[in-house]
């Protein structure tokens, strides 16, 4: 569920800022706002180049964790992070 734009742009603002968020009630806002950061992202937090290993091996847990290993060390420390997040 997509959080209020208005309300999210307003939280973009007050993160940019390094501002700390107060007052929100809205769970969606936030993890709106955490979907736009990693969509606008130069790169995609899984390149290009390891589309096809993700679509071919995304039953196979262990090919999975592979493709994982085989990324870009910034980008595995990003997943890894988001994952234990969630």
């Amino acid at each position: 569920v997509p959080g209020d734009i208005d309300e999210v742009n307003a939280l973009k603002l007050q993160v940019d800022q390094w501002k700390i968020p107060t007052g929100l009630e809205d769970p969606h806002v936030p993890a709106s706002l955490l979907k736009l950061w990693y969509r606008e992202l130069e790169e995609p937090l899984i390149p290009h180049d390891f589309y096809e290993r993700c679509i071919t091996h995304y039953e196979n847990p262990e090919a999975a964790v592979a493709v994982v290993h085989s990324l870009p060390r910034i980008n595995k420390m990003v997943l890894c992070y988001l994952i234990r997040f969630l």
